[in-house]
């Protein structure tokens, strides 16, 4: 099972806590960043690195943002792949 999640300036305590209820359930989780700025790398660097020795977690970030539609089709597109 494959669960696309997309952000946008997430709030790091909720977005940790709903990659590891996911990775809990041995969900593999796509997150989609929509163009959060600078200061959230260290979060998304973070979600990579802290869920990937469990279940696969794969971070994608655009340069601009476009909406969540975009974000969500994005992710179905490379869950698809």
């Amino acid at each position: 099972m494959i669960a696309v999640v997309a952000t946008y300036r997430p709030a790091a305590q909720s977005l940790l806590a709903l990659l590891a209820d996911l990775a809990g359930e041995g969900v593999t989780t796509i997150v989609v960043d929509d163009a959060s700025p600078c200061t959230f790398d260290p979060l998304l660097r973070q979600v990579s690195d802290q869920v990937a020795g469990a279940v696969p977690v794969q971070v994608q970030r655009f340069d601009n943002n476009r909406g969540i539609a975009r974000s969500l089709n994005a992710g179905l597109a490379f869950a698809n792949d």
